[in-house]
C-alpha cells in the first residue's frame, strides 16, 4: 500500500502495519489498484465456475476443521461466508 497524492492505494505488493498510519492517523482515503481489483474479479469468476461444476471447496461450501466433511446446501453457503467475514472483523 503506497500513498499517492494523499490517497493510499492497496496494490499487489501487500500491506504491513506501517501502511495503516496514513489511514488511521491522517484519515487518508483508500482505494484498491486496478491490478488487485482484476485479481479478485478473476478469482471470483474461477470460484463461480468451480462451484457451478458442483465441486466441493473447503470453507466455501463445507464446514471448517472437524466439520470439513459437512457439505452445506447452496442456500447456506452465503450465510457461511458472511459469518466468516464477521468472525474475522
Amino acid at each position: 500500500m503506497k500513498p499517492i497524492a494523499g490517497t493510499v492505494v492497496i496494490d499487489e505488493q501487500g500491506i504491513d502495519l506501517a501502511d495503516f498510519e496514513p489511514v488511521v492517523i491522517q484519515q487518508a482515503p483508500v482505494r484498491v489498484s486496478q491490478a488487485c481489483y482484476k485479481a479478485v474479479s478473476d478469482c471470483r469468476a474461477f470460484l463461480n465456475h468451480v462451484l457451478a461444476d458442483g465441486q466441493i471447496v473447503y470453507g466455501v461450501n463445507t464446514g471448517f476443521g472437524k466439520l470439513a466433511s459437512v457439505i452445506l446446501p447452496e442456500e447456506q453457503t452465503r450465510t457461511l461466508q458472511v459469518n466468516l467475514i464477521r468472525s474475522h472483523a
